[in-house]
């Protein structure tokens, strides 16, 4: 005699990566030109943000916006880790354009 009986077995993914190292906050100085490729090689390595997942690899997103950066004010951007099952994670810092040169005096008056 025999009988048999069929099952699914579902692994779910609930949990969301983990912030292994946060994006850390940089400051530049002034280039006169909007300092485009320190914020784009900031964006592009996640503020220095390391994320890691058991199981599945890791999609980074942030939320800037293209706003400009001046002496008085920095910018605040989230940087976020998705994994395939789409749990996400954040972590943030901020982006600052210094300016620490003194004016010149092209012409005497």
């Amino acid at each position: 005699n025999a009988t048999t009986t069929t099952a699914t077995f579902t692994i779910e993914d609930t949990i969301a990566p983990s912030i292994d190292t946060q994006a850390s906050n940089i400051s530049v100085e002034c280039d006169g030109s909007g300092n485009n490729t320190q914020i784009q090689d900031w964006l592009n390595n996640n503020g220095g943000a390391i994320a890691s997942d058991d199981c599945s690899d890791i999609t980074w997103t942030n939320n800037y916006g293209g706003t400009t950066s001046d002496c008085a004010n920095a910018i605040t951007v989230v940087f976020t880790a998705t994994d395939a099952c789409g749990n996400a994670t954040t972590t943030s810092a901020t982006y600052a354009i210094q300016d620490t040169v003194a004016p010149t005096i092209d012409t005497q008056a």
